[in-house]
């Protein structure tokens, strides 16, 4: 017959299978059991605070002191020791400051005083009309007649014949437009 047999297992059976044989064993921590691994072992301690303990970092060792004023407390700094003192005026107290001494006198008004500054006296004389005093000019001598309307003075027949001759005229010309129109299409 042809046919392999169905395969069935063997473990455990055979020496080199068996449990545990050739399988290496589970790593198991050594961890505080060896002395390279203690805890704390290769461990650098905390740092801690040193401040205020050794000399070199006591408080304030190393520090300025804190600027104070001296103001008032040293002779070159005493109030107004350096200090130029304030401007104070003068005016009116010395002779060349006096009120007025220096000062030129106001303008005052000599119109009309002096003969060179007296009314009219080198002033044109206003322009007057001459209107109709001269021929040329008179009231009506070379203007055109207003033109006035004579509107609703004519009978209404007259107006009427008028009106209907401006109205014939208009459809003449329109009559002769269209002919004009008509001829340039043909």
């Amino acid at each position: 017959m042809n046919v392999e047999p169905a395969l069935t297992s063997t473990f455990g059976k055979k020496p080199e299978y068996l449990a545990g044989a050739n399988v290496e064993p589970a790593l198991t921590s050594t961890f505080g059991n060896t002395r390279e691994y203690r805890a704390g072992t290769n461990v650098e301690p905390g740092l801690t605070s040193t401040f205020g303990k050794k000399p070199g970092y006591r408080a304030g060792a190393n520090v300025e002191p804190a600027l104070t004023s001296t103001f008032g407390n040293s002779r070159e700094y005493r109030v107004g020791a350096n200090v130029e003192p304030g401007l104070t005026s003068t005016f009116g107290k010395s002779p060349e400051y006096q009120a007025g001494t220096n000062v030129e006198p106001a303008l005052t008004l000599a119109f009309g005083k002096k003969p060179e500054y007296r009314a009219g006296a080198n002033v044109e004389p206003a322009l007057t009309s001459t209107f109709a005093k001269n021929p040329e000019y008179r009231a009506g001598a070379n203007v055109e007649p207003a033109l006035t309307s004579a509107f609703g003075e004519k009978k209404n027949i007259e107006l009427g014949r008028m009106s209907s001759q401006l109205l014939h005229r208009h459809s003449a010309k329109l009559a002769n437009i269209e002919l004009a129109q008509r001829s340039s299409q043909v």
